[in-house]
């Protein structure tokens, strides 16, 4: 399976897209601990994973851990 593959054809959603907004974040951290998975596809709106996150769930997951205060 092609984790980056688009569907339907020619609209540049894919799994992670998709995941990312309908608020999945346990899929969306699945997809994103996948190795060769493209976290910068846009769609054909230019729309990023993030662009369509949906949740503060999501939204942590996608932006990662927060960097350490030193």
């Amino acid at each position: 399976m092609d984790v980056n593959a688009t569907y339907p054809p020619g609209s540049g959603t894919t799994a992670l897209h998709l995941a990312a907004s309908l608020g999945r974040a346990e899929v969306v951290s699945l997809l994103l601990d996948m190795e060769g998975v493209d976290d910068s596809k846009v769609d054909v709106s230019g729309r990023g994973v993030r662009d369509v996150a949906k949740g503060n769930g999501v939204l942590k997951v996608i932006d990662g851990p927060s960097p350490l205060p030193y």
